[in-house]
């Protein structure tokens, strides 16, 4: 049931989000029985405040461990999709002082040498590289002797900030004292002893002298051999730094580079031309660039609706109407994985907020009825007004006592939501399985059939837009009858990564198991037929080539040797091997028909529509028009709802309007200049002539108080101005006095 809140905490349009605290705030939550606190962090009593308090506990606390988990899995997502990367950037970083060529040459020692620098291209969204870059240094940091910082642009705004950001995160500050300012005070001041100089707090020589005592601690000579010990400086977001402090940073480094080993990890969400063009030619001489490649964003998402939303069973999962426009946000505006991410978990969160029956979802079926006391008889009337408990009622309308025990017998509903919310469980695994098995299917086929693969974000869209299910879609069709034309080498691997794949998901043997022993049985005589082929080419090995069969171009994989015949051979020896060629044939024609017609089944079975499952409310978020609002900017109407009704923005009592509701039609001369001439705006046409304009703006400005005719159009110009900036008129040259309107409506 919908929550009804009180009309004046929502009567407010300038404010995009509206905080409604309990009645007792300063109780938060209390249990009426026992009087116990708890922390509800703005979780309300649904079902018009009839929902147990424990049931309000338990909706607070699974909406905070399933949010924890999906985080864990988009780190584990976008881990596994950047690992080869992240193992080629470690590897640079750790080879990056292996040899010192050009350091010493003859004899003669260079005055500098070129700093390791690795530029990563991590796409157009700076906003995704925070938890890229974070992982970057977790993964550095699992080795002792590398010491890493990472530097953002909003830290370092100049040279000071920078260093102290950077000496900030690698010096490692003695626990002894109380803070690592007196620390870092301590440092320098012994450093201006030894080196009789005046030092700033945070200097690259109090940088240098640290590392020196770091380095001879592990009893190790920076000079005669190899340093263990790096200095790793990531730089997130190059773009956003000034070139002027990236050429001080990279020349000071350059200038120790005989007492430090910096490497320098450089983010490029551009390409390498502007990163060229922002620094100058001399210090991109100083540095040793190597470019290492991130994976794609598109390819991070595919990974990420795979662990969320296919392979996870007991997960809160996305209807058709948000999934797609989470999907088109992504692809069409911002490109952004991480913004895809926090879309989604808000959806999670407004799931358990707002939906009494979310205590049921994302739990194993013994976990539900320990939690069947707490519904009460409000959830269960919330249960039968889902629209898929209205089908199931309907579907079993020829069974009466059936029926009246779904709507009427409490307790029948209750022992029933066990089974139900199994199936809906057993459905996912299922499903993830035939997904997974379209998705080999598409890379079985080779180079010519790359245009109908189609990514992982992409089938599960039309596996929830399609009615019927994914087998009703084109794509689908299309891949089966393909399957059919595959040669025995590509149909061999397919069947056998399907094979493998059964053998790592957890949920198989417990879903497919007469599917795994039938594929393992299709191998197995896929293999007899291709032995016993081999065997019969093997005896007639001198025989030549017929003519007659035109197949083997069908089968490359399985008549190849067939097709290698020598050209001598006798018409009985020809007449044995085209026997034998035929009959094979006809076995492998028939098996990959047997073998279509069973994924075929498969998923017909396991793809069907969401929908199709009872009660897939419960664990399926459909509130499109909630995350529409919240997450598509819509400036316009923002703007056009302050210039129409500025009391709401300005929060003053000096505007008194006769009708509240239709105050935009009302032009008082208390309202704010801008606000005026946008409503004289409303009533002109396509040209606006601005004498007509100016006196319609003095006369309604002059019903409070006269005022000069200079201050009045010097208003008046001001506010042209701000109209002009907002976008809704422009000068045009076909009338010099005029100004040309760009909007319609309000």
């Amino acid at each position: 049931m919908p929550l009804v809140f009180s009309e004046d905490s929502l009567d407010t349009i300038s404010k995009s989000c509206v905080v409604i605290q309990p009645k007792n705030v300063s109780d938060t939550s209390t249990s009426k029985g026992n009087g116990s606190h708890f922390e509800s962090s703005g979780f309300q009593n649904l079902l018009a405040g009839a929902e147990p308090t424990e049931a309000l506990k338990l909706r607070h606390c699974d909406c905070y461990r399933n949010l924890s988990e999906i985080q864990s899995k988009v780190d584990n997502a976008l881990l596994n999709v950047n690992q080869s990367s992240i193992d080629e950037l470690t590897f640079f970083v750790n080879s990056a002082y292996t040899s010192l060529e050009g350091a010493n040459i003859h004899g003669f020692t260079l005055p500098s040498r070129e700093i390791p620098a690795a530029l990563l291209f991590a796409g157009i969204n700076i906003p995704d590289h925070e938890m890229l870059f974070s992982q970057i240094a977790q993964r550095l940091r699992q080795q002792e002797s590398n010491h890493v910082a990472v530097l953002q642009s909003k830290d370092c705004v100049n040279m000071k900030s920078l260093m102290k950001s950077l000496s900030d995160q690698i010096i490692d500050f003695n626990p002894d004292f109380e803070n690592e300012e007196d620390q870092m005070e301590e440092m320098t001041f012994s450093i201006r002893e030894q080196a009789d100089t005046c030092l700033p707090k945070y200097d690259i020589e109090v940088l240098a002298q640290w590392f020196e005592n770091k380095c001879d601690k592990q009893q190790q000579n920076y000079q005669d051999q190899t340093p263990q010990q790096k200095i790793v400086i990531l730089i997130q977001d190059s773009e956003a730094f000034e070139p002027s402090l990236l050429e001080d940073l990279i020349y000071s480094c350059s200038n120790y580079q005989d007492r430090l080993a910096v490497v320098l990890l450089i983010g490029v969400a551009t390409t390498i031309e502007s990163f060229q063009k922002a620094l100058s030619k001399s210090i991109l001489g100083l540095l040793r660039i190597e470019k290492i490649h991130m994976q794609k964003p598109e390819k991070s998402l595919n990974e990420i609706v795979s662990e969320l939303l296919v392979e996870n069973p007991h997960g809160i999962k996305l209807a058709q109407g948000p999934y797609k426009l989470l999907h088109n946000i992504f692809l069409l505006h911002n490109y952004s994985v991480a913004s895809f991410v926090s879309k989604f978990k808000y959806a999670v969160m407004h799931h358990f907020y707002a939906n009494p029956l979310s205590i049921l979802a994302g739990i194993e079926s013994d976990e539900v009825k320990k939690r069947l006391p707490l519904l009460s008889k409000n959830h269960l009337e919330n249960i039968r007004m889902q629209q898929s408990f209205r089908r199931y009622v309907e579907q079993r309308l020829s069974n009466t006592n059936e029926v009246r025990s779904l709507l009427k017998d409490d307790d029948y509903l209750k022992n029933l939501l066990p089974d139900i919310v199994h199936t809906i469980g057993l459905y996912h695994k299922k499903f993830a399985i035939a997904f997974e098995f379209v998705w080999l299917l598409q890379q079985s086929f080779d180079h010519r059939f790359a245009i109908s693969r189609k990514p992982k974000h992409l089938l599960y869209y039309l596996a929830l837009r399609e009615e019927e299910g994914l087998r009703s879609a084109y794509h689908i069709k299309d891949l089966l009858e393909n399957l059919k034309k595959l040669d025995s080498t590509s149909l061999s691997n397919f069947l056998h990564n399907c094979s493998n794949y059964l053998s790592t998901n957890p949920y198989a043997t417990l879903c497919v198991t007469d599917e795994i022993s039938l594929i393992v049985d299709f191998s197995t005589r896929l293999f007899a037929i291709e032995q016993q082929y081999a065997e019969e080419n093997k005896a007639e090995q001198n025989s030549s080539r017929s003519s007659n069969i035109d197949q083997s171009s069908k089968h490359p994989g399985l008549l190849s040797a067939f097709a290698h015949q020598s050209s001598r051979a006798t018409n009985v020896a020809k007449k044995n091997l085209i026997d034998g060629a035929i009959g094979s044939v006809k076995n492998y024609t028939s098996l990959v028909a047997e073998i279509s017609q069973f994924f075929d089944n498969i998923f017909d079975a396991y793809l069907k529509h969401y929908s199709t499952i009872m009660l897939h409310e419960i664990v399926y978020y459909d509130v499109t028009k909630l995350l529409k609002n919240g997450f598509t900017v819509q400036p316009r109407t923002a703007i056009q709802s302050g210039l129409g009704h500025p009391r709401h923005y300005i929060n003053c009592d000096c505007c008194h309007y006769e009708d509240d509701e239709d105050d935009i039609d009302q032009i008082l001369p208390t309202e704010q200049d801008t606000c005026i001439l946008y409503k004289l705006y409303l009533e002109c046409g396509k040209m606006i002539n601005m004498y007509d304009w100016l006196v319609a703006f003095r006369s309604i400005i002059e019903k409070k108080e006269l005022i000069g005719e200079s201050e009045a159009q010097a208003r008046f110009i001001r506010s042209v101005g701000e109209l002009q900036l907002l976008g809704f008129v422009k000068p045009t040259a076909r009338k010099t006095d005029h100004f040309e309107r760009l909007t319609w409506g309000h």
